[in-house]
């Protein structure tokens, strides 16, 4: 499957590949100075930000022979980097005693096994998005300008995202700005002039998949988080995308599955801190 080509393909298995995929490109694609190392066996990529997220493992296909030993090579990789990183097992990834070859170097499991989610476009209910604005009382902006994305960097350093990653991903966005038909697109919302949510979806490997999903906690539970899904949804139907994607936290997973998102696995996810960080 090329980059430009539709998946229009809704089998499971090719589904649960795309999931992957698209976090991957989006990955190379949109994240500053990252060091990727993509091959048949893993998907590793590095990028000396001393954030978990921003450094790890997206996929490891080992063979029960030689599993121990490659799992011991990449926690040595970025041991001797000084950064934390996280380890993903989803659907992909082999021999099925990974996680316990990878707690034995000392990485600690995450409590919450993430969801990777799909939704098929062509089944959304268009009405829930002027729904979730009637209730929610906002109003949504496509960043379009350098202080639109300002505001965006404003709302998630406010929100304790981590500084360096938020600038790492603001950098790669400017250029992106300038492109009518860019292949990411990001979307404030907005209540008494303040943003209080916001949204971003990322057209990569034939689907649309949603990213840094987020509304401030004082305004929860007043249809924010859906509307701002929506719009990005919204705008992957108008594009003629029929398969959207994402990796759903614990907060966001009830909503998901009302817009009509379907779990097709669970992914694990192991951290690794190191005893002496790098410096910014």
């Amino acid at each position: 499957m090329s980059e430009e080509e539709i998946l229009r393909n809704h089998a499971e298995p090719i589904v649960k590949t795309a999931i992957e995929a698209n976090f991957a490109r989006y990955i190379k694609t949109y994240w500053r100075q990252v060091e990727v190392i993509e091959e048949h066996q893993i998907f590793r990529f590095y990028t000396s930000v001393p954030v978990a997220v921003k450094n790890g493992v997206m996929w490891a296909r080992f063979t029960t022979r030689n599993a121990k030993q490659k799992v011991a090579e990449v926690v040595r990789y970025f041991k001797e980097r000084g950064v934390p990183f996280l380890w993903w097992i989803g659907s992909s990834s082999s021999p099925k005693n990974l996680g316990d070859l990878i707690l034995e170097e000392g990485l600690i499991k995450e409590e919450w096994s993430f969801p990777a989610m799909a939704l098929d476009l062509r089944e959304l209910d268009h009405a829930l998005l002027p729904d979730a604005l009637n209730k929610s009382g906002i109003q949504i902006r496509q960043v379009k300008t350098v202080e639109d994305l300002d505001q965006w960097f404003a709302y998630l350093t406010n929100r304790s995202y981590p500084e360096p990653a938020v600038q790492s991903m603001y950098d790669m966005l400017i250029p992106a700005l300038a492109r009518e038909q860019s292949d990411i697109r990001v979307f404030l919302a907005l209540l008494d002039g303040g943003v209080v949510g916001v949204s971003k979806v990322a057209y990569l490997v034939g689907v649309a998949g949603l990213y840094w999903i987020d509304t401030q906690p004082e305004h929860r539970g007043k249809g924010i988080g859906t509307a701002t899904t929506l719009v990005a949804l919204q705008d992957a139907c108008e594009r003629g995308y029929e398969i959207s994607t994402l990796q759903s936290s614990q907060l966001g997973y009830n909503l998901y599955s009302r817009i009509g998102f379907k779990p097709y696995y669970l992914c694990d996810v192991y951290r690794f801190t190191p005893e002496e960080p790098v410096t910014p």
